[in-house]
Parts: structure tokens; C-alpha cells; sequence
């Protein structure tokens, strides 16, 4: 199997406002908007997941599902997750009991639990069902989630913050539906943003918690303990930026999770390779992505097909109305520092003063939609990508030239060998195994000269550069 890219050389990067790669030209899909509908108020909460397992996502925006259709769209019947007087603050979706279905984990800010409700076999497309709420307690005044399997188990746990106590909770999920509650770590102060990931680099999940500018990186050592905690200020000379929402991703492909976290007019980057190296929380940001007016929601993902993660901030704009920006990570293979080109500013009708971010694929061509729902004045809106980003290609024409010979043979032998960059690498798949490896460069050479099987698996397919 192909690997990642190289790890980094380790040498300090300087601050930058904006690091911008000139190596290679990034590809902007552009985005249409759908027609406003209404959501209702909620407390921060907007998630894309498939709630009803019929293989599309759902958006749960506050308390309320709405079903996707597959098409980009979604029903404007919703359907209730809680109870009216129940108004969620977070939440976690994961299958939590591992019998194939769905679950959520729920929390209510003042409560000290965290309620999970367990999907039921009786779920069918159009219609999530969930069961009973089971509430495990906590410390007091849960505020916000990060899922993750701090036992390395294969069972998901979950670290709830509060905003009330300097510490977390971590539920240690024991199967079986049931959980046992453990509080852990001493953080600077309350926690609003959280973030899980592996920020060292020793393979074992770490929490970062923050509150304001303050943030606290907490080391996991995969069993559920935890061996440090090291805090410090978010900052970018001369100001301190208070953060709304943290997330973290491997943006780099060096085997640590980096932190992103959003604030006042910034992005902020904190590489794994930095905070690795330190005994203390970084001083200064890895990357700074300049946004406009004050950052509240943050995701990550390949927005434009490239193989390369890209930075999506939604924030409160100057006219008081929410924008998006997507920072494009480095389309460069070689690349071994990320740097990020600022695309065009998605300026929208929405409240900048309380809307929330979600990004997935909702109409399941290939390309990740986004989806802004707002806290105060209870509306939604779609904005489709276009998809003009994504390239496709013939299943096995792996160099992506509309002609399957022996050239598409070749290419795949030096990308699954040796790494070499081809155009499709997700063409190169043609025995139908779900793995790409030798097999397949030798099911291909077979078809071709062989009178062997023709390729696997549907057709075309969306070509991606990199793993």
C-alpha cells in the first residue's frame, strides 16, 4: 500500500499571515445557494450524519432532524431528537454499542450527565428512531463533547468539558450500553471548545480544552489516564484571540493531529510537530488564516477534490451577515510544510451573529456541501458544491488519459511501489477488494493481455491525488 507523504523535517516554521503555496495552481469549486428554510432556534448545534441509514446525511440542526433526500436537499418536516424542554448544547453520533446502528450522546448545558440514546432496529429510511435516554452523570455543567476511543479498545468513549469546573469527564464506554464516569486532567479554566487528537505524535489520543484565549493540551496514554497537561494563551502578536471552536486533523499527513481553532478575525494552526517538541504550549501559531470579523465555526475537509485537507471558517462578517471562507491546502505532492490559498468569500443572508457551520456531502456526488443553520433567527440554507473540482476516470485508467493500456499498468505499478504521483489513484482499484496493492496492478496487466476480467467496481470514479 501506498504511504503518506514524507514526515516533516521538524524545522520551526516561522508566523505567517497567510502562508500561500505558489507550487501548484488550486482548483475553486464555486457554491450554489438553496432556498432558506426554517430550523428554529438552537444553542450552536449543526451536524450531518445519516440518522436513518438509508446512505444519506441527515442534518440535525438544535434538537431537530431533518432528513436528507440524496439530492442536496433536505425535508422541511424535521423530526424531534429531544424533548422540547431539552435544548442540546452538543452532540456526539457514533455506534456506541457496535450493533450497527447509530447512537447519540446529547448534553444540556447546567446538567451533570450526559444522555445517550441507542438506536433501534425499528429505524428505517425517513424515519430515525432512537430509544429511551440513558443519562450517565458527570461533573457539573457539561458544556461540550469530543468522541474518541481513549482506551484503544475499538469502543468510542467520550470527554465531556464543563463550564463550571477545571476539569473534564471522561466516560469510559465498558459495552454493552453502559459507561462508567471518571473525572480527569485539570485544565486552566472552564472548557468551551475541545478538540480530541493525537497532538504529540505517540499514537495515543490527547484532549485540548479551551476557554477564551486560554487552552489546555492534556496527554493521553491510552488507557484512559492521562500524563501531563501543559496550558497557554491563544495569540497572535499583539493581541490574544479568543477561541469559539476547536477541531483537529493531520493536515500535514505527519502522523500528529494539528489544532485549528477559530477566534476574532483568525484561524489559528498549532502543528503536531510543534506541539511535540515542547514542554509547554506553543507560543505562537504555526499558521494564522486571516478571516473576516469574528471566527465561530470551523470544519475541515477536501473541499475541491485535490486530496489535500482544506480549512472551511464560518464567521460573523463586518455587515453583520455570516460568511464562509475555505483556505485550499497545498495541491503540491512534495509538499512537506502546509500552506493554505485563501479562496473567494462565500457572503451569505444569514445571521453573522449566530450561525453554524456543517460541512458533508449531502447530494453524495463526490463533493462536500456546506450547510449553515443560525441560533437566533431559527433559519437554514444548503450551498451545493459544484463539483467542477472533482476529475474522474475510467475504472483502471489510473493516469487518467481516457485510454486504458498498457501506460495505466505502469502508472499503478510506481504509485503502489514506489509512491510516484499518478492522476487517479483511486482508478487504480480494479480488482474489487477494497485494497489497493500489487494485486491489482496484476489483475490489470491480466485484462489487458490476459483475456482477464475487466475492472471491478463502478465507473467512473472520483479522482483524488493523494490518499
Amino acid at each position: 500500500m501506498r504511504s503518506g507523504r514524507p514526515k516533516g523535517s521538524g524545522i520551526a516554521m516561522a508566523l505567517c499571515a497567510l502562508c500561500v503555496s505558489a507550487s501548484a495552481a488550486v482548483c475553486e469549486p464555486k457554491f450554489t445557494a438553496g432556498p432558506i428554510f426554517r430550523t428554529f432556534p438552537n444553542a450552536g448545534v449543526n451536524a450531518l450524519v445519516d440518522m436513518d441509514a438509508d446512505g444519506d446525511l441527515d442534518l440535525l440542526a438544535g434538537d431537530l432532524i431533518f432528513i436528507g433526500d440524496g439530492r442536496g436537499d433536505v425535508l422541511r418536516t424535521p423530526i424531534r431528537l429531544s424533548p422540547p424542554d431539552y435544548m442540546i448544547f452538543d452532540a456526539a453520533f457514533a455506534d456506541f454499542d457496535l450493533d450497527g446502528r447509530l447512537d447519540a450522546a446529547l448534553c444540556r448545558i447546567g446538567d451533570q450527565g450526559v444522555r445517550f440514546l441507542f438506536g433501534q432496529a425499528s429505524t428505517r429510511p425517513g424515519k430515525p428512531v432512537f430509544g429511551e435516554p440513558v443519562t450517565i452523570p458527570t461533573i457539573q455543567s457539561i458544556w461540550h463533547l469530543a468522541l474518541g476511543d481513549f482506551l484503544e479498545d475499538g469502543l468510542p468513549d467520550l470527554a465531556a468539558v464543563s463550564m463550571g469546573a477545571r476539569a473534564f469527564s471522561l466516560l469510559v464506554n465498558q459495552g454493552d450500553r453502559k459507561f462508567r464516569s471518571e473525572p480527569r486532567g485539570i485544565t486552566t479554566d472552564a472548557g468551551h471548545p475541545v478538540a480530541a487528537g493525537d497532538f504529540d505524535g505517540d499514537g495515543h489520543l490527547d484532549l485540548a480544552v479551551g476557554f477564551g484565549e486560554s487552552v489546555s493540551l492534556t496527554f493521553g496514554k491510552g488507557d484512559g489516564k492521562f500524563r501531563k497537561t501543559v496550558s497557554g494563551s491563544l495569540y497572535v502578536p499583539p493581541n490574544p484571540i479568543p477561541a469559539h471552536r476547536f477541531r483537529s486533523a493531520d493536515l500535514d499527513d505527519d502522523g500528529a493531529a494539528d489544532l485549528v481553532a477559530v477566534g476574532t478575525g483568525n484561524v489559528l494552526i498549532y502543528l503536531g510537530r510543534e506541539i511535540a517538541r515542547l514542554d509547554a504550549f506553543p507560543g505562537q501559531p504555526s499558521r494564522v488564516l486571516r478571516i473576516e470579523g469574528d471566527g465561530r465555526f470551523v470544519a475541515i475537509d477536501d473541499m475541491n477534490g485535490d486530496g489535500r485537507l482544506d480549512v472551511i471558517a464560518e464567521s460573523g462578517g463586518n455587515t453583520n451577515q455570516a460568511v464562509v471562507q475555505i483556505f485550499f491546502g497545498d495541491p503540491d505532492p512534495a509538499a512537506q510544510d502546509p500552506s493554505f490559498v485563501a479562496g473567494s468569500k462565500i457572503r451569505t443572508a444569514l445571521s453573522g451573529h449566530g450561525s453554524v457551520l456543517a460541512v458533508g456531502d449531502l447530494d453524495g456526488d463526490g463533493a462536500p456541501d456546506i450547510v449553515l443553520t443560525t441560533e437566533d433567527t431559527g433559519d437554514g440554507q444548503v450551498f451545493l458544491n459544484d463539483r467542477s473540482c472533482l476529475r474522474r476516470a475510467r475504472r483502471g485508467d489510473g493516469n487518467a488519459d481516457g485510454v486504458l493500456d498498457l501506460g495505466d499498468a505502469i502508472s499503478a505499478l510506481g504509485y503502489i511501489i514506489l509512491s510516484i504521483p499518478i492522476a487517479c489513484p483511486q482508478a487504480v482499484e480494479v480488482n474489487g477488494d477494497g485494497q489497493l496493492d500489487l494485486a491489482d496492478a496484476v489483475f490489470l496487466l491480466n485484462y489487458l493481455f490476459a483475456s482477464g476480467s475487466a475492472p471491478q467496481g463502478p465507473s467512473p470514479v472520483i479522482c483524488r491525488t493523494a490518499p
